[in-house]
Protein backbone atom coordinates (compact mmCIF):
# COMPACT_ATOMS: atom_id res chain seq x y z
CA UNK A 1 0.00 0.00 0.00
CA UNK A 2 2.87 2.22 -0.39
CA UNK A 3 3.47 3.05 2.99
CA UNK A 4 6.80 2.58 4.97
CA UNK A 5 9.16 -0.38 5.03
CA UNK A 6 8.22 -2.92 7.71
CA UNK A 7 5.57 -1.24 8.52
CA UNK A 8 1.47 -3.31 8.05
CA UNK A 9 -1.31 -3.36 9.59
CA UNK A 10 -3.09 -6.04 11.25
CA UNK A 11 -6.75 -6.63 10.87
CA UNK A 12 -8.69 -9.82 12.54
CA UNK A 13 -11.52 -10.69 14.56
CA UNK A 14 -11.82 -9.19 18.07
CA UNK A 15 -12.29 -12.72 19.61
CA UNK A 16 -9.78 -14.47 17.64
CA UNK A 17 -7.30 -11.88 18.26
CA UNK A 18 -8.22 -12.57 21.86
CA UNK A 19 -7.34 -15.78 22.01
CA UNK A 20 -4.01 -15.68 20.35
CA UNK A 21 -1.17 -15.46 22.17
CA UNK A 22 1.58 -12.72 21.81
CA UNK A 23 4.95 -13.66 19.29
CA UNK A 24 7.10 -11.00 20.62
CA UNK A 25 7.14 -9.88 24.19
CA UNK A 26 8.26 -6.56 25.41
CA UNK A 27 7.88 -2.39 25.24
CA UNK A 28 4.25 -1.47 24.93
CA UNK A 29 2.50 -4.91 25.02
CA UNK A 30 2.97 -5.60 28.60
CA UNK A 31 0.56 -4.93 31.39
CA UNK A 32 2.52 -5.89 34.32
CA UNK A 33 5.29 -8.11 34.39
CA UNK A 34 7.21 -9.28 37.97
CA UNK A 35 10.02 -12.04 38.18
CA UNK A 36 7.37 -14.58 37.90
CA UNK A 37 5.31 -13.65 34.93
CA UNK A 38 4.10 -11.41 32.74
CA UNK A 39 0.70 -10.21 31.71
CA UNK A 40 -0.22 -8.61 28.11
CA UNK A 41 -2.67 -5.66 27.05
CA UNK A 42 -5.62 -6.93 25.22
CA UNK A 43 -5.24 -7.39 21.60
CA UNK A 44 -4.52 -5.83 19.80
CA UNK A 45 -2.06 -4.11 21.69
CA UNK A 46 -0.62 -7.36 23.08
CA UNK A 47 1.11 -7.67 19.54
CA UNK A 48 3.13 -4.16 19.44
CA UNK A 49 6.15 -5.39 21.05
CA UNK A 50 8.62 -3.63 21.24
CA UNK A 51 9.10 1.09 20.74
CA UNK A 52 6.47 2.08 18.30
CA UNK A 53 6.98 2.68 15.04
CA UNK A 54 5.82 6.35 14.79
CA UNK A 55 8.05 7.08 11.29
CA UNK A 56 5.65 4.27 9.93
CA UNK A 57 2.22 5.22 11.28
CA UNK A 58 2.67 8.49 10.04
CA UNK A 59 4.55 7.03 6.03
CA UNK A 60 1.77 4.64 6.07
CA UNK A 61 -1.30 7.40 7.10
CA UNK A 62 0.48 9.41 4.06
CA UNK A 63 0.16 6.57 1.59
CA UNK A 64 -3.65 5.98 2.46
CA UNK A 65 -4.27 10.04 2.13
CA UNK A 66 -2.38 9.65 -1.39
CA UNK A 67 -3.80 6.61 -2.49
CA UNK A 68 -7.43 8.30 -1.47
CA UNK A 69 -6.56 11.66 -3.70
CA UNK A 70 -6.11 9.26 -6.30
CA UNK A 71 -9.06 7.02 -5.95
CA UNK A 72 -8.87 3.21 -5.22
CA UNK A 73 -11.58 2.71 -8.11
CA UNK A 74 -8.98 4.60 -10.76
CA UNK A 75 -6.12 2.31 -9.37
CA UNK A 76 -7.96 -0.94 -9.58
CA UNK A 77 -8.93 0.06 -13.40
CA UNK A 78 -5.22 1.40 -14.27
CA UNK A 79 -4.02 -2.01 -12.56
CA UNK A 80 -6.76 -4.19 -14.78
CA UNK A 81 -5.58 -2.27 -17.74
CA UNK A 82 -1.61 -2.92 -17.28
CA UNK A 83 -2.58 -6.41 -16.59
CA UNK A 84 -4.90 -6.61 -19.83
CA UNK A 85 -1.95 -4.63 -21.90
CA UNK A 86 0.46 -7.44 -20.67
CA UNK A 87 -1.52 -10.13 -21.36
CA UNK A 88 -1.74 -8.99 -24.86
CA UNK A 89 1.94 -8.27 -25.60
CA UNK A 90 3.13 -10.98 -23.86
CA UNK A 91 0.38 -13.81 -25.86
CA UNK A 92 2.29 -12.60 -29.02
CA UNK A 93 5.61 -13.29 -27.88
CA UNK A 94 6.88 -16.85 -29.18
CA UNK A 95 7.44 -19.53 -26.09
CA UNK A 96 5.85 -17.70 -23.35
CA UNK A 97 3.26 -19.85 -21.31
CA UNK A 98 0.61 -17.83 -19.65
CA UNK A 99 -0.78 -18.87 -16.85
CA UNK A 100 -3.91 -17.62 -14.73
CA UNK A 101 -7.41 -15.99 -15.84
CA UNK A 102 -7.65 -14.46 -19.46
CA UNK A 103 -6.93 -10.55 -20.00
CA UNK A 104 -11.01 -9.68 -18.81
CA UNK A 105 -9.52 -11.14 -15.35
CA UNK A 106 -6.11 -10.39 -15.63
CA UNK A 107 -4.58 -8.92 -12.37
CA UNK A 108 -1.79 -6.80 -12.75
CA UNK A 109 0.46 -9.81 -11.92
CA UNK A 110 1.34 -11.79 -14.93
CA UNK A 111 2.16 -15.18 -14.43
CA UNK A 112 4.69 -16.84 -17.24
CA UNK A 113 7.13 -19.31 -18.04
CA UNK A 114 9.48 -20.35 -20.54
CA UNK A 115 9.09 -24.28 -19.69
CA UNK A 116 12.78 -24.22 -19.65
CA UNK A 117 15.22 -24.22 -16.35
CA UNK A 118 16.16 -20.22 -17.00
CA UNK A 119 16.72 -17.07 -15.57
CA UNK A 120 17.11 -14.28 -18.35
CA UNK A 121 17.37 -10.68 -17.77
CA UNK A 122 15.22 -8.11 -18.55
CA UNK A 123 17.01 -4.53 -20.22
CA UNK A 124 16.57 -2.05 -18.39
CA UNK A 125 15.03 0.21 -21.45
CA UNK A 126 11.92 -2.58 -21.24
CA UNK A 127 10.57 -0.28 -17.99
CA UNK A 128 8.67 -3.35 -16.19
CA UNK A 129 9.40 -4.93 -13.06
CA UNK A 130 10.48 -8.40 -13.10
CA UNK A 131 10.85 -11.16 -10.51
CA UNK A 132 12.36 -14.61 -11.79
CA UNK A 133 11.42 -18.28 -10.19
CA UNK A 134 13.56 -20.78 -11.65
CA UNK A 135 11.09 -24.00 -11.61
CA UNK A 136 9.53 -26.46 -13.46
CA UNK A 137 5.95 -26.15 -13.48
CA UNK A 138 3.15 -28.56 -14.82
Amino acid sequence: MCGATSFGVLYGRGERLEETPPYQGGGEMILSVDYHQSTWKDAPHRFEAGTPDISGAIGLHAAMDYLDRIGRDRIAQHGQELGAYAFEKLAALKGIRLFGPGPDHRPRVVATGTGQRTSFRVPPEAAICSRFMNAKVG
